[in-house]
């Protein structure tokens, strides 16, 4: 099935060639030289290889979605191996400053 037969809805396999493609065209923050690149969910947590991404269709819009039974995680979750978020630490620090920046939005707009 390709991209222009997806229209329908659904979870769909395009040929290797086409899945790199859409998720270059896609992942407009990382590039993907293979479909063997490694990625990390934010979400989950699950390191997977490009070719074990999930790619749904739904009303004529492609979503690449993690391949995780159950994790909702798309391209914006995913992140290198490697990537300082995937630290505890770092990850509780930036939801903080996260926090922090919304308390000054709020509080400025009063």
């Amino acid at each position: 099935m390709n991209i222009a037969q997806s229209k329908f809805g659904g979870v769909f396999s395009p040929r290797d060639t086409s899945k790199l493609n859409v998720l270059r065209r896609h992942d407009t923050e990382r590039t993907w030289k293979s479909l063997d690149d490694q990625r990390v969910c934010l979400t989950c947590g699950n390191e997977f290889r490009g070719r074990d991404i999930l790619i749904r269709a739904d009303r004529g819009r492609i979503r690449c979605q993690c391949p995780t039974p159950g994790c909702r995680g798309d391209l914006k979750q995913f992140v290198l191996p490697g990537n300082p978020l995937l630290e505890t630490a770092v990850w509780s620090d930036w939801l903080r400053a996260l926090d922090a920046g919304e308390l000054e939005t709020e509080g400025s707009a009063a």
